[in-house]
């Protein structure tokens, strides 16, 4: 006869409800998370999966067409957490290059930094700064007349499309407008990513901002 200070038997045999329990919430994680997995390195992912690169370009002055020495580049990648995790943005990884006498920058495939349960996480990017002191906004050659002046918006967004990924295959060419007067240079600004890039990994893009 069992009193009140006696122990239940085991249940022999079988497992016990709460074990069961957790190992049916087991099982459904696992299979969203392969699932998640297939759908981040899917070829028709390109928010779970951001642009493979490597990314080539040439920086031209805009006016003359003549390669620019000196232009910074920075490229930066941030992830989404969502769902079981806390909401937010943050950082990845970047890469920070200058540009030499020809105007040409290569940035390597480096988003590699994601996190490792990728059922948490989305990485975007890559982000881009393009800056040297005296010049403006930077965009791909020809955008003004084949995207900014182009009326058929499909063909516009085609033409915006092709660029980006020939950024990534066998190169494109940006342009900087020359900031002609003080006004100009005055009313263009340029932000940095405070708050998303750690300031010693854009150490060029900062001295060339006080050049500015």
């Amino acid at each position: 006869m069992q009193t009140q200070n006696d122990e239940p038997d085991e249940q022999s045999g079988e497992d016990r409800p709460d074990k069961r329990y957790f190992k049916r919430v087991a099982a459904i994680y696992v299979v969203l998370l392969v699932g998640w997995w297939i759908f981040m390195w899917s070829d028709g992912s390109r928010v779970a999966r951001p642009w493979e690169g490597p990314w080539r370009a040439q920086v031209v002055d805009a006016e003359t067409g003549q390669p620019l020495e000196g232009v910074v580049v920075l490229a930066w990648w941030s992830k989404s957490v969502s769902l079981l995790a806390h909401g937010g943005t943050k950082y990845v990884t970047s890469q920070e290059v200058v540009t030499g006498p020809d105007g040409r920058f290569e940035i390597d495939s480096d988003w590699l930094g994601v996190s490792l349960i990728p059922f948490f996480t989305a990485v975007y990017g890559p982000s881009w700064k393009v800056f040297k002191p005296g010049y403006g906004q930077w965009q791909f050659q020809g955008y003004d007349e084949e995207y900014r002046q182009q009326t058929d918006r499909y063909k516009a967004q085609k033409w915006l499309e092709r660029q980006r990924e020939q950024f990534e295959e066998e190169g494109v060419i940006i342009e900087l407008p020359r900031l002609e007067t003080p006004d100009e240079r005055r009313k263009f600004h340029i932000t940095i990513p405070t708050g998303v890039v750690p300031l010693e990994k854009m150490k060029h893009l900062r001295q060339a901002l006080r050049k500015k």
